[in-house]
């Protein structure tokens, strides 16, 4: 179970909501605090955000449509209008994500991508997983071509 009230005012500081939720198969309770995101956080802090608020999902084991009515209560209200893609949650918070990559930080992340070479690794696993990552910043809802080709890609490992 959950509670929340909704917090907008990106000006004061914001309380947390706390999650309570049972730890798998045992009777074990677990509180996590989740912070709403503001407006003046989303250069820096909007990937590790929705990425802490997606294993929070995961951990309450909420369906897609309560993790994102706790979403919308999450978010300042011109996040809110920019962000949520027609209710699908993995969708919302790539498009999330894109705040802090910023267009500049794409073409730097592309060409990161590029310059990676398998040769200096030493396991292909290392390999894989820094390409991986590259790659989840750059998967918004709407792929372009370049982007749909480097999935295509990755699908092959």
């Amino acid at each position: 179970s959950y509670t929340f009230s909704n917090h907008h005012n990106i000006y004061s500081e914001v309380a947390p909501i706390e999650i309570t939720y049972i730890v798998g198969t045992t009777a074990i309770k677990a509180t996590k605090k989740i912070f709403p995101l503001q407006t003046t956080e989303l250069s820096t802090n909007a990937i590790k955000w929705a990425n802490d608020f997606k294993v929070t999902c995961s951990l309450a084991n909420w369906t897609t449509l309560e993790a994102l009515e706790v979403l919308k209560n999450l978010f300042a209200t011109d996040i809110l209008s920019s962000t949520i893609v027609n209710e699908d949650l993995d969708a919302s918070l790539d498009h999330l994500r894109l705040f802090e990559i910023g267009s500049q930080s794409l073409n730097i992340l592309l060409n990161n991508l590029k310059d990676i070479k398998q040769i200096n690794f030493t396991f292909i696993q290392d390999y894989y997983n820094v390409i991986f990552e590259i790659i989840k910043k750059l998967a918004p809802p709407k792929k372009t071509q370049r982007q749909r080709q480097i999935i295509k890609y990755l699908n092959h490992f």
